[in-house]
C-alpha cells in the first residue's frame, strides 16, 4: 500500500467478534478497500460480547486492518448477561429514550473523537447504521474536523417497527419516532449516502439533496472458494439461513408452505438454521415439514447455503411498514452460493425486485397463497428433474466484493480535495 493511499475512518459498532450481516458489509467494505488504493481504519466497540450474535471465527477475517475499539462497559455486562436487574433496566430505558442500547457506546465515543483524529489523521469518514444512535456522530465529526462524511444507511427504520407484547410494543414506538424525528434529519448533515439498495437509495434521495450511490452488500469470493459441488438429496431442501426479521409473521410462512400440494410437502423439508429454541418452535409448531438448526459460524453457514437446493428470503412486513422496501442482507450472501433463491414478500416490494431483474431465482408476492404454492410446486418439479439451474455466472459475480468495492473506492474518491 502506498503511503498516498487516503486514510478512511470507517465506524462501525458492528465488527468482529459481532457476527451477522451487518458484520459482514463491514468487514467486506474493509478488506476490499485495502486493495482499492484506500487505507480503512475501523472504529469500533471494544469487547467480548458486542451483540447478541458473536462469531469468533471471523477475527481472522480482519487480523490485518487497523482498529480502534472503545469500550462501553454497561453493553458489555449487558450482552454478556453479567448484569444486575437494576441495571440491566438502566441500559434498556436508555436505547428505549435514545433509539437503540448501542447509544451508550456512542456516548462514550464522543469525547474520545479529537484524540482519535488526531492521532488517525483521517481524509474522509464514513459511518455504517444501524445503530441508528451512530448518526449523533457526524454533527460530533464536523466540529471536530473538517473533513467529509458518508452514511452507509443499511435500514431506514424498519428494524423499531412495533413488535411483540403491549411493553415492547411501545418501546418500539418510541424508538421509532425518536428515530424519525431527532436522528434520521441528521442526515443532512452528512456528505453523501450509500445504501445497500437502490429502495433506501430512492428514499433518501426523496429526503436530502446529497449525492448518493447504490452499493450492494457484497459477497467475499474467498469465503465460496472451496466449496464441495452441489449434489441434490432424497429431499427438496428449502434453506432459511440465520435469523429471521424479527416482525415477520411465522403464520405467513406457515400459511404458504401449507398450501403446497402434500405430495409436495411430504418430500420437501424447510429447514430453518439458527432457530433450534423453544421459542421457534411455538411459533411454527411440530411441523413435519420443518426442521431446526443450530446458530453455526459464518462459515458453516455459507456451506449449507451452497449444498441447498434452493435458499429462502421473505419478508411479511406490509408495505404500510416499509415491508416493499426490506431487502434482508442474508441475500447477498445467498447470490455468493449460487444456489437459486426464493424471494417471498409483498407485491411491487424491492426483494423481488432485486431477485427477478437479476436472474437470481424465483419471487413471489406472500400476500398471495395460491401464486407462492404455485412457485415452490414449480421449483420442486425442477428439482424432481434435475432442472434447478444455479444462479448464472454473470449474474453472480455482479455482487462479488471484487465488483462491488472498487463502485465504492470511485464513490469515496470524489469526496477528495
Amino acid at each position: 500500500m502506498s503511503r498516498t493511499d487516503p486514510k478512511l475512518l470507517f465506524v462501525s459498532y458492528f465488527f468482529p467478534p459481532a457476527g451477522g450481516i451487518s458484520c459482514q458489509r463491514a468487514i467486506r467494505f474493509a478488506r476490499y478497500l485495502k486493495r482499492n488504493r484506500w487505507e480503512p481504519v475501523v472504529l469500533t466497540y471494544e469487547g467480548e460480547y458486542p451483540w447478541r450474535i458473536v462469531d469468533r471465527t471471523l477475527a481472522r477475517k480482519v487480523a490485518d486492518i487497523q482498529t480502534i475499539r472503545v469500550p462501553a462497559p454497561p453493553l458489555e455486562r449487558y450482552f454478556s448477561g453479567k448484569i444486575s436487574p437494576a441495571e440491566k433496566f438502566a441500559v434498556l430505558m436508555q436505547g428505549i429514550l435514545n433509539t437503540d442500547v448501542m447509544s451508550l457506546w456512542v456516548r462514550n465515543l464522543i469525547p474520545k473523537l479529537p484524540k482519535i483524529f488526531s492521532e488517525i489523521r483521517p481524509d474522509l469518514v464514513m459511518i455504517t447504521v444501524p445503530p441508528f444512535s451512530a448518526l449523533h456522530l457526524i454533527p460530533e465529526i464536523k466540529r471536530t474536523a473538517d473533513i467529509p462524511v458518508i452514511v452507509d444507511i443499511r435500514d431506514l427504520g424498519w428494524i423499531l417497527n412495533p413488535h411483540g407484547g403491549p411493553l415492547r410494543r411501545a418501546a418500539n414506538s418510541l424508538q421509532l419516532k425518536k428515530a424519525q424525528r431527532k436522528l434520521f434529519p441528521l442526515v443532512a448533515y452528512a456528505d453523501g449516502v450509500v445504501a445497500p439498495t437502490d429502495a433506501i437509495i430512492s428514499e433518501i434521495e426523496r429526503r436530502f439533496s446529497i449525492p448518493t450511490r447504490t452499493i450492494p452488500t457484497p459477497f467475499d469470493p474467498q469465503d465460496f472458494a472451496d466449496m464441495p459441488q452441489y449434489s441434490p438429496g432424497e429431499k427438496f431442501r428449502i434453506l432459511h439461513s440465520g435469523r429471521i426479521y424479527r416482525s415477520n409473521r411465522a403464520e405467513d410462512l406457515v400459511r404458504v408452505f401449507s398450501a403446497v400440494p402434500d405430495d409436495i410437502l411430504e418430500r420437501t423439508e424447510l429447514v430453518l438454521q439458527g432457530h433450534d429454541n423453544p421459542q421457534s418452535e411455538r411459533k411454527y409448531g411440530k411441523i413435519p415439514w420443518i426442521r431446526f438448526e443450530a446458530t453455526v459460524p459464518h462459515g458453516e453457514a455459507v456451506k449449507s447455503q451452497s449444498a441447498a437446493d434452493v435458499n429462502l428470503v421473505f419478508v411479511s412486513e406490509s408495505p404500510r411498514r416499509g415491508g416493499h422496501l426490506i431487502v434482508p442482507g442474508k441475500v447477498f450472501d445467498y447470490i455468493g452460493a449460487g444456489r437459486p433463491i426464493l424471494a417471498l414478500a409483498p407485491s411491487g416490494s424491492a426483494l423481488n425486485t432485486l431477485v427477478e431483474r437479476n436472474r437470481l431465482g424465483f419471487a413471489a408476492p406472500i400476500d398471495f397463497t395460491e401464486l407462492v404454492a404455485g412457485t415452490i410446486a414449480k421449483i420442486f418439479r425442477l428439482w424432481e428433474r434435475g432442472e434447478l439451474s444455479p444462479i448464472p455466472s454473470q449474474q453472480r459475480e455482479k455482487f462479488s466484493a471484487e465488483q462491488v468495492v472498487p463502485q465504492l473506492a470511485e464513490f469515496l474518491g470524489k469526496f477528495l480535495t
